[in-house]
């Protein structure tokens, strides 16, 4: 069972193979945006799963690029050094525009390990 206030999206009985868990769990994102410019932005997860992950960021990138992001398993009051941390290199399998700017990113993992 999920600690009270989280969720997993599987129980929404959506399309997906693998059910995802709702957890803003604290993510530093590398990579390119659609321009061409290089960013490091820190945010949050929306949702994560055994294949990928989905957050929202600013700026926008498009679909098929690669991104690398530092992933780690506390919520952001509760990160510190001593956090389990996970290096992971992903592809944009889906990128949207939000309201105010900022873009709704789909990753799927290419490669994931310990940091």
């Amino acid at each position: 069972m999920l600690a009270e206030g989280l969720r997993s999206i599987g129980e929404d009985r959506d399309r997906r193979g693998k059910p995802r868990i709702c957890v803003p769990f604290f993510a530093r994102v590398e990579g390119k945006d659609e321009t061409g410019e290089e960013f490091s932005i820190q945010t949050v997860l929306d949702n994560l799963s055994v294949n990928g992950l989905y957050l929202r960021i600013m700026p926008c990138v498009e679909e098929g690029a690669k991104l690398a992001i530092e992933l780690g398993l506390l919520t952001p009051p509760g990160v510190t050094e001593g956090a389990t941390r996970f290096a992971i290199e992903g592809v944009v399998v889906r990128s949207e525009r939000k309201t105010g700017g900022a873009c709704g990113v789909a990753v799927n993992f290419e490669s994931v390990r310990p940091r």
